[in-house]
């Protein structure tokens, strides 16, 4: 484990990350700066037609289309 999370497996066997991290989340860079993320934060999953962003909080935005 480390200090956002942990992976594991589902009831069906396929792999899930469990966000253990403290909300709102703040990290510092080695020099002290904080580091400019969200609050909440989020995880890209998908490819370049399906993309989800699945947020810690447990909402979720789901983009669909294709660049040309």
């Amino acid at each position: 484990m480390n200090q956002l999370g942990v992976w594991r497996k589902d009831s069906a066997g396929l792999p899930c990350f469990e966000y253990t991290g403290h909300l709102p989340y703040q990290a510092a860079l080695k020099n002290g700066k904080p580091v400019k993320l969200p609050e909440a934060p989020w995880f890209l999953l998908g490819n370049y037609r399906m993309t989800l962003f699945a947020h810690v909080s447990g909402e979720y935005e789901l983009i669909s289309g294709q660049r040309s």
